[in-house]
Formats: C-alpha cells, structure tokens, sequence
C-alpha cells in the first residue's frame, strides 16, 4: 500500500452494531495512517450521555472494531482501542498524534478539539472528513436508524 501520509490518527465513537458507517469511517483511517488510534465510549460515558437505542456492551464494541480493523490493516500498522470517558479521550492529551478522522456529524467536535489543542500547547490536528454513508437513499446511516428497524 506504500507510504502513509500520517504516523498516528485518532478517531472514536461508540461503534455500537457496526454497520457500514462505521466501516467507512475507520477504513478512512487505515488508509492514511500507519497507526490508529480509536476511542471507543465506555459505560461510564454511556450513563451520563445515554444513546436512543440499545447499546451492546464495551467489551462486544472494542472486540468488533479490532477484528474489523485488524482484517483490513497491513502487518506494519499498529492499532491501539482505548475506552473514553469523555468525547475527547486522548485527543487533548497527546502531542503525538496527526490526524483526527470524523464524519461530518462530528466536525464540530474535531474543531473543539483543536481549539482545546491549542489552549493547552498541543499541534493542530489535520481534519479528514470522511462524507455519511446514505441508507436507503435518505438519511445517513446510523446505528439508531438500525436499531429502530429490529
């Protein structure tokens, strides 16, 4: 696949039935990194930002989003899963980090993010938007949208 642009991304969410969405999101990610890093919300953050649909539990996420990631990285990519008990997790923590990759839902919290980056002396990060995936031709798709059809 040749040479990555980025050393370290970041992306997160809740990854709750992974659906094509965010199959989507995290490939964004493999492609331009050669790791990726990804929070995934724990129970602790789900109590106090409760989601309107069910939500499988953290383990069934986190163990989800690294056999997918995993499948589909090259054997030199390294891949870290963290539980976030805040919508930034690492984000606002780590100087190592290039890239954010979010959705356009949640380009508003990247550019928190890099606000919050720069209070704290931290380097911008580069924001890639990665376009919603449309279900049926209508609405993004998105877990409550899956959840509701069961």
């Amino acid at each position: 696949m040749g040479k990555r642009r980025y050393d370290k991304c970041i992306l997160g969410g809740t990854f709750s039935l992974l659906h094509k969405g965010h199959k989507h999101l995290l490939l964004s990610a493999i492609k331009i990194a050669r790791e990726i890093i990804i929070g995934i919300t724990s129970e602790k953050y789900l109590e106090k930002h409760p989601k309107k649909h069910p939500v499988e539990p953290y383990d069934v996420r986190a163990l989800n989003v690294a056999i997918f990631c995993l499948k589909n990285m090259e054997k030199n990519q390294k891949l870290t899963i963290v539980p976030i008990d805040d919508p930034w997790g690492p984000a606002l923590e780590r100087e190592d980090i290039d890239c954010i990759v979010v959705s356009e839902e949640t380009f508003l919290g990247a550019l928190h993010i890099n606000r919050e980056r720069r209070k704290r002396g931290l380097s911008l990060l580069d924001i890639i938007v990665v376009d919603l995936i449309p279900y049926h031709n209508s609405f993004p798709l998105s877990s409550s949208k899956l959840w509701s059809l069961e």
